[in-house]
C-alpha cells in the first residue's frame, strides 16, 4: 500500500499546497496559462495561487490579469507577490487599488 503522508504527519491531517505562477512574455503564453490556471484550480483545489509580480512592476497589466481571472473566474484566492523594488509610494498605493478593484485582498510584498 502507498503512503503518500509524511511520517511526521498522521493521515487525519490534511495536506495543503499552491501554485505559484508567472506572468508570460506573449499574448498566447497568456491565454495558455489562464487555461491551465482554470483547469489546475478545478482539479488540484490548491488552498491558494500566487501570482508573481515582474521587476519594477515590468508586468502590471499581465499580473493583475492573471490575478483578477484566478480570483474571480477559477474561483481560487489569490496570493499577489508584488516587489516594491523602485516604486514610489504613490505607485504601490495605486497598484494596491487596482489588485483590490480586481478581487485580490492577500498581497505579499
Amino acid at each position: 500500500e502507498d503512503n503518500i503522508h509524511n511520517d511526521n504527519h498522521p493521515p487525519s491531517i490534511p495536506y495543503y499546497y499552491s501554485f505559484e505562477y508567472f506572468p508570460p512574455k506573449t499574448e498566447p503564453g497568456l491565454d495558455n496559462l489562464l487555461t491551465r490556471i482554470d483547469r489546475m484550480s478545478r482539479r488540484l483545489d490548491p488552498l491558494f495561487v500566487s501570482i508573481t509580480w515582474g521587476a519594477n512592476g515590468s508586468t502590471l497589466s499581465c499580473t493583475l490579469a492573471l490575478a483578477g481571472h484566478a480570483q474571480r473566474y477559477a474561483c481560487v484566492d489569490v496570493l499577489l507577490h508584488l516587489s516594491c523594488t523602485g516604486m514610489t509610494r504613490e505607485q504601490i498605493a495605486e497598484v494596491l487599488d487596482m489588485a483590490r478593484k480586481s478581487g485580490v485582498h492577500n498581497i505579499l510584498a
